[in-house]
């Protein structure tokens, strides 16, 4: 357990210092992420991609987020869980 918080760790940190725009962000999730559910990233906006990014990999609440992104808080929490239904959608469709 210890050795898997460590390398969560790790990760988290590498994610920390990767520049916050869409095209670092997603080449850094190409490698996270297995080939086969690849394909529903490329249906993301840029915006969609650094709020997934953001809240997943960097653990940010929603205000922060939208601080960041200079959005209302509420506007980011909707575009997320949008993200979610989009990913979910685009990975049942790839099961297929």
């Amino acid at each position: 357990k210890n050795s898997k918080d460590a390398i969560e760790n790790l990760e988290q940190e590498a994610a920390a210092r990767l520049p916050f725009k869409a095209e670092d962000v997603r080449n850094y999730l190409r490698e996270q992420i297995e080939d086969e559910r690849q394909e529903a990233l490329t249906k993301l906006t840029d915006s969609e991609i650094l709020i997934l990014f953001a809240k997943v990999f960097l653990q940010m609440t929603f205000v922060e987020i939208g601080d960041m992104m200079e959005r209302d808080w509420k506007s980011v929490a909707s575009s997320y869980s949008y993200v979610r239904k989009k990913l979910k959608k685009g990975w049942r469709k790839n099961e297929d």
